[in-house]
């Protein structure tokens, strides 16, 4: 048999305190851990009807940034998106990407990009200098996804009559752990 080494022991009064105390401190976090779910979920939720109004008031632009090559010269650009907000300026996309990418409002945002992309492609085309470059935009991967982008894209470049291949398509790492043939049939198209 074993010995039984004697624990000290508290009295009932502070034991049952102790057990209030823990189930107040529980409830507490617990409230404030709700609090905070709600008050992002509030704020998605404003942001996402932001970026509809966004879409339909047309407050997108792009930022072309120069692409060069190793000697210095320039090759093409990459389009950037800014969301020109009435009231806050010129909104990164890191502002609200994720939460256009959540709500799939990526899409829309993702078809303007590449419309854009596209008549920018088409005014540079009569431009001597600039009629070689080619211009990039970066695609979610939800937009990569679906299948109906390679139509959208062959009816961009159709509509607006530019070589397919001044417009690049860039890709994030992440979606190239996903269903790999998938894209490259889609690319090669």
């Amino acid at each position: 048999a074993g010995t039984v080494v004697p624990g000290y022991g508290l009295p009932d009064s502070i034991r049952l305190g102790g057990g209030w105390v823990n189930t107040l401190g529980a409830v507490l976090m617990l409230a404030v851990g709700l609090h905070i779910m709600q008050t992002e979920s509030v704020q998605r939720s404003g942001q996402e009807l932001a970026l509809r109004q966004a879409i339909r008031r047309q407050q997108f632009v792009l930022h072309l940034q120069a692409q060069v090559d190793a000697s210095g010269r320039v090759v093409g650009a990459e389009a950037l998106l800014r969301w020109q907000h009435p009231q806050r300026g010129l909104v990164m996309p890191g502002e609200f990407i994720e939460t256009a990418e959540q709500s799939g409002l990526i899409l829309p945002i993702g078809y303007w990009v590449l419309q854009s992309a596209c008549q920018q492609l088409d005014a540079w085309r009569t431009d001597p200098v600039l009629s070689g470059l080619n211009l990039a935009v970066n695609t979610s991967a939800l937009q990569f996804r679906q299948p109906s982008l390679v139509d959208q894209v062959v009816q961009l470049v159709e509509r607006y009559a530019i070589a397919a291949g001044r417009l690049e398509l860039e890709l994030t790492e992440s979606m190239l752990v996903h269903d790999l043939p998938d894209i490259v049939g889609k690319m090669n198209a």
